[in-house]
């Protein structure tokens, strides 16, 4: 009896170490959709190669056409919006640096303007200075991409139109850190003689170092590091971009992940720039044939340094997909259903650079019944929970495609990312407590055979 009773305490111990183990494989809650804000216009959260959201303070920070914002501690109940000033959703982004919040706009060819604000946890921001107005070679403005370098310099990307529908891509740096502008000497400067309107960003890297993206329709991606002095030479990618909008950007230290819609055939494919060679990397479809005008965004965990990529429209029109990459790429989690409402073919996504407040946070638009409406869903990387059901829409419709099943997700003990589909987190857990059982039967079987060969 005793003895019976040894192997059954060892049976559990071991099964509560293999659960142990097993759990620490890391699974995400996803949330339900919320409604931030009704919205003027199915373009407010243009481009995916700017930024409009963010975490800080203890809110969660979205930003829209407009230029309105709202903050929300749970990501459900949001207060009510306030109005900034004028602007496209194309027209401005908006950044971040754990202190400030800046951003940077030109509506349709106007001078550039900046401002930067403290955050508050009351969800105000206090601003710094009066809006300032960035002069430039032509102040013939678009699209601006604001960021701050690791030494606090404020660097925007843009273009700027220099004669009838000819345009170049320019970055210009700050000399102030005090919420006003005054123009480093060495700029503007131009990235590139292209005239076909490009789309630009500029990614913080480590030690004052940056990275400028930029691309035209039907070209590849290209890059130019800025080493703490001086430009380097342009890199490219290998395929070419549908549009030059149609990708999204985050660095990990000197390196830079980049997700892009390329031109043909329209799948995501995901590319990492490398700071030593000057070059991206090996490029890897996230999902095959994609819609023709449904870019990717991209977002990183600083703290696990985890990919989230995030797209729409295939294998199911109007759904929301995402895929997370911790050593290997998982498989695609079909998110949120939006199939109710009205979600077109166009730049509607825009997601959070780096996560914060252990959210990963996703921004887009709606228009269900012909109405318009920012929407805001988040993934929380500290534990998986059970199912969410999606917020029907009522009324509008979806056009219907024939889909490519998404891959039923598989627990695989050499992928630590698992799928992370918050509709199976509870097929996990029993999966989880299954293997461990199975462990323990492991064991305690190999101990019997060789108790038997005695």
């Amino acid at each position: 009896m005793k003895i019976k009773k040894l192997k059954l305490i060892k049976a559990v111990l071991l099964t509560i170490i293999a659960s142990m183990i097993l759990s620490s494989i890391p699974l995400v809650q996803a949330s339900n959709p919320s409604t931030v804000s009704g919205a003027s216009g199915m373009t407010c959260t243009e481009w995916t190669c700017q930024r409009k959201t963010f975490y800080a303070n203890g809110l969660i920070w979205v930003f829209w056409g407009g230029m309105s914002y709202s903050t929300s501690a749970d990501g459900e109940s949001w207060s009510s919006p306030t109005n900034i000033r004028s602007s496209t959703g194309q027209g401005f982004s908006v950044w971040h640096d754990g202190t400030y919040v800046y951003y940077a706009c030109a509506v349709n060819g106007v001078e550039l303007h900046f401002r930067r604000g403290t955050t508050n946890s009351s969800g105000g921001i206090t601003w710094s200075a009066a809006e300032q107005t960035v002069p430039t070679t032509y102040n013939l403005t678009f699209n601006p991409y604001v960021s701050v370098d690791s030494n606090g310099y404020v660097w925007i990307s843009y273009v700027d139109k220099y004669e009838s529908n000819l345009y170049h891509p320019y970055i210009i740096k700050n000399d102030n850190k005090d919420g006003t502008w005054s123009t480093n000497s060495s700029f503007p400067y131009q990235l590139s003689t292209d005239s076909a309107f490009p789309a630009t960003s500029i990614i913080p890297l480590t030690n004052g170092k940056m990275l400028a993206l930029y691309g035209t329709v039907s070209s590849t991606l290209k890059a130019k590091a800025w080493n703490g002095s001086a430009w380097g030479s342009e890199a490219s990618t290998g395929s070419t971009l549908r549009f030059g909008e149609y990708y999204s950007a985050v660095a990990e230290g000197d390196n830079v992940h980049v997700v892009f819609l390329k031109d043909s055939p329209h799948d995501v494919v995901y590319t990492q720039y490398n700071y030593t060679s000057n070059s991206f990397g090996t490029e890897t479809v996230i999902q095959a044939s994609s819609g023709a005008d449904v870019p990717p965004v991209i977002s990183l965990d600083p703290t696990t340094n985890n990919l989230y990529v995030f797209w729409y429209w295939y294998p199911l029109t109007e759904h929301i997909y995402y895929k997370i990459f911790s050593g290997t790429w998982g498989e695609a989690v079909d998110w949120i259903d939006e199939s109710a409402g009205y979600m077109p073919q166009t730049e509607l996504l825009s997601s959070f650079y780096n996560a914060g407040g252990n959210f990963v946070g996703l921004e887009y638009m709606t228009s269900p019944s012909g109405v318009d409406q920012v929407r805001f869903a988040y993934l929380d990387l500290t534990a998986p929970s059970p199912t969410p059901t999606p917020t029907p829409y009522v009324g509008g419709g979806g056009s219907s495609v024939t889909p490519t099943p998404t891959p039923t997700p598989s627990f695989s003990p050499t992928n630590p990312i698992l799928s992370e589909n918050p509709k199976n987190s509870d097929t996990y857990l029993v999966l989880a407590l299954a293997g461990a059982g199975l462990v323990a039967v492991y064991f305690m079987s190999k101990k019997k055979k060789k108790r038997r060969h005695k």
